[in-house]
């Protein structure tokens, strides 16, 4: 046997069942799925939201306005979000559960109070033909989203519900990466010995 081909293969394979944490996150943060379509008289709304919808965690919005009959994106609405937490929820009239949160300073975000609305903006957005805002949930459970957009003297809303999960455990998703040192030294074990196997010379009879 050819250790070190069988040891390559065998690197090949552990890679491909544990890739790297940094390609499983750059997945995550540039996946998107589609929230909510409905059109409402002249417009057209679309909301995207990440796949994984987290307490705590940043979380991208983004809504893409439309003219209903020729599907062109509308680019100088004003756009405006607004949160309601889910059914059940426990709450005082001090109760501040998610607010805005700042990318460019990475500095924990100010809570809003549940009635406030959070603009939304091309600014805040990757895409520009899109209004987006970054937004920390306060609490887990079904959330309910007010989308106001607002066009000349025009002013139209609709809603969208969004399943907000508890935060992930750390350790559970980084369980698979703590096994590669010990079985990267095994296996380095495992070829300087069966090379050392191959360099002795055969004993006479």
């Amino acid at each position: 046997m050819k250790t070190p081909r069988f040891f390559s293969w065998l690197l090949c394979l552990i890679c491909g069942f544990f890739p790297p944490p940094f390609c499983l996150t750059t997945v995550r943060a540039d996946g998107g799925v589609l929230r909510a379509h409905s059109t409402h008289g002249p417009l057209t709304f679309t909301l995207f939201s990440p796949a994984d919808l987290s307490k705590d965690l940043p979380t991208d919005l983004t809504l893409l306005v439309q003219e209903s009959a020729s599907q062109s994106v509308v680019l100088d609405a004003t756009v405006s979000f607004r949160f309601l937490p889910p059914p059940g929820t426990i709450l005082s009239p001090t109760d501040r559960l998610c607010g805005p949160a700042f990318k460019s300073t990475g500095a924990s975000p100010p809570p809003l109070p549940i009635s406030a609305s959070i603009p939304a903006t091309h600014a805040d957005a990757t895409n520009r033909l899109l209004y987006g805002s970054t937004v920390l949930f306060r609490a887990s459970g079904l959330w309910q989203i007010e989308i106001t957009v607002a066009r000349g003297e025009e002013t139209f809303q609709t809603t969208a519900l969004l399943p907000i999960t508890p935060p992930p455990h750390r350790l559970a998703f980084l369980w698979p990466y703590l096994l590669i040192p010990p079985l990267g030294i095994a296996l380095f074990l495992f070829a300087f010995f069966s090379r050392r196997r191959g360099d002795q010379p055969p004993s006479s009879p």
